[in-house]
């Protein structure tokens, strides 16, 4: 229900009475009952009426249609002879003032004789001259307000001073008023006080509510509100309806001296009323509203509302639509509601026009339209209140409205709400003030509009000193002080700001860390639909923070916050769908999910659209959308898009054209954030001069960067480094030690390369069984190269019993895989039969896998079968390109099979000093068994000038190696001619 008006005094009003309806009971008041039965004596009929006239300007002032109504309706109860010997009576007898006065009367007001304008200003006038009181206040009264005459406030004032002197409380009444209002004369309050004082002593009802006002609000006198209650309170008596209703004032808002009480008033608001006080008849309705003075009842306070609204009062006519609106007292209709809120407000009742406005803002039973929304705002606004200056002050904030955003203007609008202690405002004016929105930024004001806010319990300014004092903004952080200011604004229901007494409880800001007291706020925040509330929720039971794990928890919160568009939980949503937590694994749920929240710029959700683009899950492949998913998640900051987008680039992937640059940009953006993968793949780049020049040192660095984040691809790289010395100095140790740490996350690579230094001591002491322990280890996870070492240790016996078998079965694995040592192997084992029955088709087999790897020593030993074996068909051209083939991959055996086609003409034109150039590339490459050809060669001169000396120390050291042949040569001392010195 709209505010009562403040306590302020209702002024004399000279409309008092508008309608002849209502003058039906002040005339019966004054029908002299006697008068009928005087028959012939006209001299007392016309003193009667004389005394009518005084008692009249006594009761009410000089009121002239009633006076004329009042007169006229007792001549014409009087019979036809005598009324009509009145005017010839008061010809014969203008001797008298008093009936020179009332023959000037009856010509003025048409009343037995003509109207005579003239005739009646010529008769009062000289009444006047004669000091005939009565004549002059009548007389100033038609000058005062040109009734027949022209307007002449200094006549007036003139005639009311005469009759004044006279000591005629009329007159000294209206000298009052003059003097109050400053009517002709300067406006002077302790000479209105003066004459009110005189007439009011003799009990001037007008004259005793104006000395009541005059004293009440201290004009003129010496403010004295138990003088004012008493001048009321005679005037009440004396019949003053606004002196009753000043009375119901008085005793609704009580005083010093005087106690409230609701019963009196309500009876002086009655009173009043009845007389059709339009203000009494609302307050009465408003005393109905509340129960007070009288049992509380709806339909009487409408009753009343009624009245007084359909007598023009403004108020009335609001609260009549607010009974309307809202059903109180009456059925609820909105459409006279909208009516008796624009009667009040068309005169310029600010809550009316400000009710219009909201109509119009949220279309309420009308059009919604935001421009007559604002336009009724700002009549409202104007005429100072508080609850529309704010809602321009919203209208010039946002564009959502339709009119043009205007921080400055909507900072004045608030400012101006604000000082009137609206607390919305005020809390707005801290906002602007902290943000610099159309002020300059003043956190200093801030605080200082917040709080006055906060003060008057605003939800919203506790919160956001709470947020001042958490962010240290304008005033030294505080955490505790942060979170008295969110618990007072939870407690009082602002869901955020329990969100945030959570989150203190949670993470201890301010306040002893307490898990279950941080749930039971987020509890209490999400159940206002606080999505980020309910988001936090969804985090608790999904990672079990101080209650146990439940996913179907999580999901549940996750999905009510999701509904509420909240972006992160429609992001976790799509992350349990995806994983199949607390749900079903469902990809195309998953899509969805993170298409909604990636649209709403979720970088986590961007991220995973691009993924689920780039795998084909729940979506068709699609490595363009991806890339352009990808791209925004990177743009947003993501680290982990920033590595994608380098590994698109890098790899050439989809439509991306390959781009080194690109892509060394983006892992370093990525790098930078501390990405580990990222870190490693720059590491890549640089020790690979891929978009970057080539620099050692740099991919050292990245690599420790990455490798003492945990990547153990980078900790595996770290160790090669150490062991290689590149980008750093070489440390078997360390090596061992970063190979270790790669192990330990079962990084295959690495699980090998210790089974290597296991096996053979380096960096660490020489232990076989710790070495088949790794490659073993490497081995499980399809490592090709631990499954071809394990494979060599079991075909030599080496830190175990020889196992042919055991080393068939781990060098097929590997070769399966494409290792082409193991193929070589695997082929060798099959043409040796060893572990496995011989097979020479097989070996071939594994062999030509090997050699298409350009494994030199598979393509030597597929020459060799091509050229000797009786169990294929001979290829001697094909086994010379083999050989030659692996002579080029830098298996130097070669040099020698090369050197016996030349010297046969094996699969290629006998030449025998290519033949010896190719045995002495391989004896000065340490072939053995190239030793003893060569030295036959020039003990023949084959290919080369005969030199037995040559001949014989290439023997001599065949020999010593072992070689039969060698031996033979020697034994037989084949070589001729040769001088021993020994």
């Amino acid at each position: 229900m709209s505010k009562h008006e403040k306590n302020s005094i209702i002024p004399m009003k000279e409309d008092y009475i508008k309608d002849d309806n209502n003058n039906n009971s002040i005339i019966s008041d004054y029908l002299i009952k006697e008068i009928f039965d005087l028959k012939d004596d006209v001299k007392m009929i016309i003193d009667e009426l004389i005394k009518i006239i005084i008692k009249i300007q006594d009761k009410i002032g000089y009121e002239i249609n009633i006076m004329r109504q009042i007169i006229n309706k007792n001549i014409s109860l009087i019979k036809q002879p005598i009324s009509n010997n009145i005017y010839d009576w008061l010809i014969e007898n203008q001797s008298s003032s008093q009936y020179i006065f009332f023959l000037g009367f009856l010509y003025y007001n048409n009343i037995i004789i003509k109207k005579d304008i003239n005739k009646s200003f010529e008769l009062l006038l000289k009444a006047s001259r004669d000091d005939y009181p009565i004549a002059q206040v009548y007389l100033g009264t038609l000058y005062e307000h040109g009734i027949e005459t022209k307007e002449n406030l200094k006549a007036a004032f003139y005639w009311y001073n005469k009759a004044s002197e006279i000591g005629n409380k009329n007159a000294q009444y209206n000298l009052g008023r003059f003097y109050e209002n400053g009517i002709f004369i300067e406006k002077n309050d302790s000479e209105a006080f003066n004459y009110y004082y005189k007439s009011a002593k003799q009990e001037d009802v007008n004259a005793q509510l104006q000395l009541g006002c005059l004293y009440e609000n201290g004009r003129g006198v010496e403010k004295n509100l138990d003088e004012a209650f008493e001048w009321y309170k005679k005037a009440a008596k004396n019949g003053n309806k606004f002196a009753q209703y000043n009375l119901g004032k008085f005793y609704e808002c009580g005083s010093d001296n005087i106690t409230k009480d609701y019963v009196k008033a309500f009876k002086y608001y009655e009173k009043s009323a009845k007389q059709e006080n339009v203000c009494a008849q609302y307050q009465l309705g408003c005393l109905y509203v509340n129960g007070r003075g009288v049992e509380k009842n709806l339909e009487k306070a409408f009753e009343w509302y009624e009245k007084a609204a359909e007598n023009g009062n403004k108020l009335a006519q609001y609260n009549l639509g607010f009974c309307y609106e809202n059903g109180r007292g009456i059925k609820r209709d909105i459409e006279k509601a909208i009516e008796w809120y624009k009667k009040s407000a068309e005169q310029e009742n600010s809550d009316a026009q400000y009710k219009l406005g909201n109509f119009y803002e949220h279309g309420k039973n009308l059009e919604k339209d935001h421009v007559e929304a604002f336009n009724w705002y700002k009549r409202a606004g104007e005429n100072g209140n508080k609850i529309a200056q704010y809602s321009l002050g919203k209208f010039y904030e946002s564009e959502y409205y339709g009119i043009e955003k205007n921080d400055i203007k909507a900072f004045e609008w608030y400012e101006k709400s604000a000082k009137q202690e609206n607390s919305d405002a005020q809390n707005k004016l801290g906002f602007f003030y902290e943000h610099g929105k159309g002020v300059e930024k003043n956190y200093n004001k801030a605080l200082e509009f917040y709080e006055k806010s906060a003060k008057q319990n605003n939800i919203f300014a506790q919160y956001q000193l709470g947020c001042l004092y958490g962010n240290g903004r304008g005033v030294e952080k505080n955490l505790k002080k942060a979170f008295k200011w969110y618990k007072k604004a939870a407690e009082n229901g602002n869901k955020l700001a329990q969100y945030n007494v959570g989150f203190c409880y949670e993470n201890g800001n301010g306040i002893r860390k307490d898990i279950v007291k941080a749930i039971e706020w987020y509890n209490k925040s999400a159940e206002q639909e606080n999505s980020d509330a309910q988001y936090t929720l969804g985090c608790i039971y999904e990672y079990g923070k101080g209650i146990e794990k439940d996913f179907k928890k999580a999901l549940e919160y996750y999905e009510a916050s999701a509904k509420l568009e909240n972006k992160n939980s429609q992001y976790k949503l799509g992350y349990f769908y995806e994983h199949g937590k607390g749900v079903e694994k469902n990809y195309n749920k998953a899509f969805e999910c993170y298409s909604k929240s990636a649209e709403k710029d979720n970088v986590y959700a961007q991220y995973q659209l691009g993924y689920l683009y780039e795998n084909g899950r729940g979506v068709k492949k699609d490595l363009e959308k991806s890339f352009k998913w990808y791209k925004k998640a990177a743009k947003n900051g993501s680290k982990f898009a920033q590595n994608k987008l380098g590994k698109f680039y890098e790899g050439g992937i989809g439509n991306i054209n390959k781009n080194y640059a690109k892509a060394f940009e983006y892992y370093e953006k990525s790098a930078k954030q501390d990405y580990v993968c990222a870190q490693y793949q720059l590491g890549c780049l640089y020790g690979n001069g891929r978009g970057v020049e080539k620099n050692l040192d740099k991919a050292f660095e990245w690599y420790k960067k990455a490798a003492e984040n945990g990547n153990e691809q980078a900790q595996y790289n770290l160790g090669f480094c150490y062991e290689s010395g590149k980008g750093v100095k070489k440390d078997i140790v360390k090596a061992a030690e970063w190979y270790k740490k790669s192990a330990e996350q079962e990084n295959s690579g690495a699980q090998y390369k210790l089974g290597s230094f296991y096996e053979y001591g380096k960096g660490i002491e020489k232990n076989l069984e710790k070495s088949r322990e790794y490659y073993e280890l490497s081995a499980k996870q399809n490592n090709s190269n631990a499954q071809y070492q394990l494979g060599c240790l079991y075909e030599n016996g080496k830190g175990m019993k020889r196992d042919f078998g055991k080393a068939f079965e781990w060098y097929k694995k590997a070769a399966e895989i494409g290792n082409k040592l193991a193929q070589y192997s695997l082929g060798y084992l099959y043409e040796k039969g060893k572990g496995t029955e011989k097979d020479i088709k097989k070996a071939i087999e594994w062999y030509e896998k090997s050699a298409k790897q350009d494994y030199g020593q598979a393509q030597c030993n597929l020459g060799f079968l091509y050229e000797r074996s009786n169990e294929i068909e001979k290829n001697l051209e094909k086994a010379f390109d083999l050989y030659q083939k692996a002579l080029k991959n830098g298996y130097e055996v070669a040099y020698y099979c090369l050197g016996k086609c030349y010297q046969d003409g094996i699969g290629i034109e006998k030449d025998e000093v290519k033949a010896f150039e190719h045995y002495k590339k391989s004896v000065d490459k340490g072939y053995l068994k190239g030793k003893y050809i060569l030295g036959y060669c020039y003990e023949n001169g084959i290919g080369t000038d005969i030199d037995k000396e040559k001949a014989f120390n290439l023997y001599n050291i065949a020999a010593k190696d072992g070689n039969k042949d060698a031996k033979k040569r020697l034994a037989l001392d084949v070589i001729i001619n040769r001088n021993f010195e020994e």
